[in-house]
């Protein structure tokens, strides 16, 4: 049975979660295959808790904008195959994810609270939607699918089994949020749709979800299934809603999950997404109730973890802040 929280109790009880987890972040080292992605979650979390004149914010904001690839774009920092299939990516290959799920999110709330740095100068977020927009897709008749980075090995226009479903979904999500906040391209809309109709096509309601990879028979794990049911959520809300539901409704059996359930408390109301007891709060926001001790385990857990750590404590900030 669930938990019956006030939003009050509920707000608190996320925040207590996301200081924890942002005090043991602050008290670790990050790798450096982690940093674009760890201080992008940590530049969340710090603005989401203490707000955006928190004295860290700049200092996080110049450690992003440090680690710029010479194609002004940001990755994993390291040499890396991705694909496990000997084509390792020199440490300067742009990464769509970091793009559109780490980077960009994070530098455009920063932009909206007019904190990038030379005046709130925009380029970074100019160069992150043209980037997304010219690299590589796969097309097809159900729609288009966005490479995994900017590197040739990993190009899904003759390779579809390039094409990764949550990252894909990504793109779609950031450049539509992207877009609201300014930032527009030629044939950025189109782009949207095609992302869109690829993953309501490929959308398996066996599982509610899909694959990791265009053409797997395999379903996703409830890490990367979260992100792709959050990235879809507005673009496609049905499809994203009931992918979201069976995810946080399922107990974790890993950290995937309890990943899962961190990220989707804070998703926003919808038809069918309001608290079942009348209380105004969000569906979402009740049913985390339930996960709030695993989420304080998980961070205990992650201890040394400084990657994980962040993400924990950006999520909570969100969860808090939408409870």
């Amino acid at each position: 049975m669930l938990k019956s929280l006030t939003a009050s109790a509920r707000s608190d009880a996320w925040r207590t979660v996301a200081v924890q987890a942002l005090d043991a972040y602050e008290a670790t080292p990050t790798p450096v295959s982690s940093q674009a992605f760890t201080f992008s979650q940590a530049l969340l979390a710090t603005a989401r808790l203490y707000g955006w004149d928190d004295p860290r914010v700049p200092a996080l904001i110049s450690e992003i904008m440090a680690l710029r690839n010479p194609d002004g774009g940001w990755g994993v920092n390291t040499a890396w195959d991705a694909f496990q299939d000997g084509s390792t990516n020199p440490s300067t290959t742009t990464y769509t994810v970091t793009l559109a799920g780490h980077v960009g999110p994070a530098l455009l709330a920063a932009y909206q609270h007019g904190m990038l740095p030379d005046g709130n100068n925009p380029e970074p977020l100019q160069k992150i939607t043209a980037l997304l927009m010219g690299t590589a897709q796969y097309s097809s008749s159900i729609g288009r699918c966005v490479s995994y980075s900017r590197a040739a090995a990993d190009s899904a226009t003759n390779n579809s089994s390039r094409c990764v479903h949550n990252v894909n979904a990504g793109v779609a999500d950031y450049l539509t949020q992207a877009n609201a906040a300014g930032f527009g391209a030629t044939g950025l809309q189109k782009l949207v749709v095609d992302i869109v109709r690829f993953e309501i096509a490929t959308y398996n309601p066996a599982w509610s979800g899909w694959s990791y990879m265009y053409g797997q028979t395999t379903k996703q794990d409830a890490d990367h299934g979260s992100y792709t049911a959050a990235s879809l959520y507005f673009a496609a809300y049905p499809v994203g809603r009931e992918a979201a539901y069976q995810l946080l409704a399922a107990p974790a059996t890993d950290d995937a999950g309890r990943r899962a359930h961190l990220r989707l408390v804070s998703l926003p109301g919808g038809p069918g997404s309001q608290a079942l007891d009348g209380s105004g709060a969000t569906l979402w926001a009740e049913m985390g109730d339930q996960w709030l001790d695993e989420a304080s385990d998980y961070v205990t857990s992650s201890a040394g973890d400084a990657s994980r750590l962040a993400q924990a404590a950006a999520a909570a900030a969100a969860n808090s802040a939408a409870s």
